[in-house]
């Protein structure tokens, strides 16, 4: 029947850079914990399914779900878990109208539940669904209100990428201003935290806010800056050469730019995420070259 709950949290085993590695990481600890509650366990397995929904292995994912759903371990928590998985393959196999009644049914029995986490994941999700519209900000800030509001760390954590991307849905709104302050929150809140990657992530982003503004002389300088010790590191060099390039171009030192242009298109070509979704900026990187 299952003994006590497990005092580890399996978030911290599932890296969304590294979803093979993650699925091995949770399936070890499952074997360490024979005798935890099976409803937690299923709660684990949900995490798995996303490390295949992760590597767009959606029939899997889906399989697992179901499988899970089958064994009726009655629980809000896993209940909440399963239709957020769910949402997540529709939306990931580009489906987000599908996927959009999924994450609001979880966001409902997530907040009715008091399971203010998942509640945060669930609106957080809905707005990617709508991404870069007034609907999606609304979603967008309701998550973050939620993450304010909290005390759990688990919760607040949130903070740095709902900010983030709050700052994209003003920035692609041509809502500069307010996109610059919220990605310079979200790097007040990243360096508050620690970690080498995601600070770096939310230097590019102000610096990228920067250059749209009409600062490119600062942006550039937090550029270069952040193209050194850039290799292997987030975020990927191929886009800080990007903008270098970019930023170069606007303060008319076209010369300099054309080695950034050229170095960015054959890094970014090799991305195949980004040539299938984004191939104009390829293209314009490629017509840069020829013509900077």
């Amino acid at each position: 029947m299952g003994g006590t709950t497990p005092d580890v949290d399996p978030d911290e085993l599932l890296k969304l850079h590294e979803p093979e590695a993650s699925e091995q990481r949770l399936r070890e600890m499952l074997e360490r914990l024979p005798d935890a509650p099976e409803a937690w366990r299923a709660c684990v397995r949900t995490r798995i399914a996303r490390t295949y929904g992760l590597r767009g292995r959606f029939d899997e994912a889906r399989a697992m779900l179901d499988e899970i759903e089958r064994e009726g371990a009655p629980d809000d928590e896993l209940s909440v878990r399963v239709l957020l998985e769910r949402g997540r393959c529709a939306n990931s196999s580009g489906d987000p109208d599908a996927a959009r009644p999924l994450f609001e049914r979880a966001w409902e029995q997530a907040g009715a539940a008091g399971l203010s986490a998942l509640e945060l994941d669930a609106a957080h999700m809905v707005a990617i669904t709508l991404s870069g519209t007034p609907e999606g900000i609304a979603w967008a800030e309701r998550a973050l209100a939620i993450a304010e509001a909290s005390d759990q760390p688990r919760v607040r954590r949130w903070m740095g990428p709902l900010l983030n991307n709050l700052g994209w849905d003003r920035f692609d709104l041509g809502q500069l201003d307010a996109a610059l302050g919220l990605f310079e929150r979200s790097l007040a809140f990243r360096r508050e935290q620690g970690e080498t990657g995601p600070i770096r992530i939310a230097r590019w982003s102000v610096a990228r806010c920067l250059r749209e503004l009409g600062r490119p002389d600062e942006a550039l300088a937090e550029q270069r800056a952040l193209l050194d010790g850039a290799e292997g590191a987030q975020p990927d060099p191929g886009t800080i050469h990007e903008e270098i390039g970019e930023c170069l171009l606007a303060i008319g030192r076209e010369d300099e730019a054309r080695p950034h242009l050229r170095e960015a298109a054959e890094r970014l070509a090799k991305d195949d995420w980004l040539c299938e979704h984004e191939p104009e900026r390829i293209e314009r990187l490629r017509s840069l070259i020829g013509g900077a």
